[in-house]
């Protein structure tokens, strides 16, 4: 006689099989609206460029920018911990930013955090 199946094991045979590891990741990138960059006007890049200007190391830092990587408008707040002049960008954390791609951008509130180089 053969030997009854317990009911999780018997719950395991009927567990959706993905065969092709990542492709439903795949396609919700795929369904994503796409987002286009937004023209800013002289006056925003100037009063971006001045928060930036304002900004010490270790601020933290409110922003909205465009990622190319996933075609929209991301939010992020952390700690400034660097700003380049050179590539005219910013760093948050470890995220560098391209100043062109910021859409807004505020000093927060919070207290200032050490950044040891």
């Amino acid at each position: 006689m053969a030997e009854k199946m317990n009911l999780y094991d018997r719950a395991k045979i009927f567990l959706p099989f993905d065969a092709l590891k990542g492709f439903r990741e795949a396609l919700k990138k795929q369904e994503k609206i796409k987002v286009d960059k937004k023209v800013l006007s002289a006056y925003q890049k100037d009063e971006i460029m001045t928060t930036i200007k304002n900004a010490k190391l270790g601020s933290i830092i409110n922003l909205e920018y465009y990622s190319l990587e996933d075609n929209d408008y991301l939010s992020l707040e952390g700690v400034l911990t660097k700003i380049d002049d050179f590539n005219k960008s910013i760093t948050i954390v470890k995220k560098e930013i391209l100043m062109e791609d910021i859409y807004k951008i505020q000093l927060s509130n919070k207290r200032e955090v050490q950044v040891i180089e």
